[in-house]
């Protein structure tokens, strides 16, 4: 009944996010994608562990596992959205 239950459970919301000082660091608490939109993005990384990579996109969906770090560096503030995708 576990089982089942998951596969017809609603997903959970999608969540904005409180965007802070630049450099601006996000540890994602479940797997899911964060989508990066407008403002003045010049990197934006993902860390997992001791290694950081450097995406190469300054806007878009960039892909957590839990725990993982997305480091935002910008001049002008963007917007964040988390989308856990749950367990």
């Amino acid at each position: 009944y576990l089982w089942f239950s998951q596969l017809i459970a609603p997903a959970p919301p999608l969540v904005a996010e409180t965007v802070g000082v630049s450099p601006w660091s996000f540890t994602a608490t479940d797997d899911g994608p964060i989508f990066v939109q407008g403002g003045t993005v010049s990197k934006i990384q993902l860390i997992r562990g001791a290694t950081t990579i450097d995406t190469g996109m300054t806007q878009g969906q960039v892909y957590l596992s839990k725990g993982d770090i997305a480091k935002i560096t910008y001049t002008v503030k963007p917007a964040v959205t988390f989308a856990a995708v749950g367990s």
